[in-house]
């Protein structure tokens, strides 16, 4: 997250009734939001903590298969400290 704007963006895929968790590890410098998508670009759920460093989660399960992304973005914040992120599809 080198910018208050930057984006980073995962793709995956889920059958119908597939769920997906997704948990991030935010470092100190950032308050960032998390969001579900579909391949239209629409959001599904999103997580949105607020203050820096808190870690964002979800879990959705789809109603239809397709490919979804996964997009992490910087609220406030920048800088070079690393992030992670766990995506889990049961």
């Amino acid at each position: 997250m080198k910018s208050s704007s930057d984006r980073d963006y995962f793709r995956f895929t889920l059958t119908a009734g597939q769920r997906v968790d997704v948990s991030c590890s935010i470092p100190s410098a950032y308050d960032a939001d998390l969001y579900l998508l579909n391949s239209g670009g629409s959001t599904q759920t999103r997580s949105v903590n607020n203050g820096k460093g808190a870690d964002e989660s979800l879990s959705w399960t789809a109603a239809s298969a397709g490919t979804y992304y996964v997009d992490l973005e910087a609220y406030s914040g920048s800088g070079s400290a690393a992030y992670s992120c766990l995506i889990s599809k049961s």
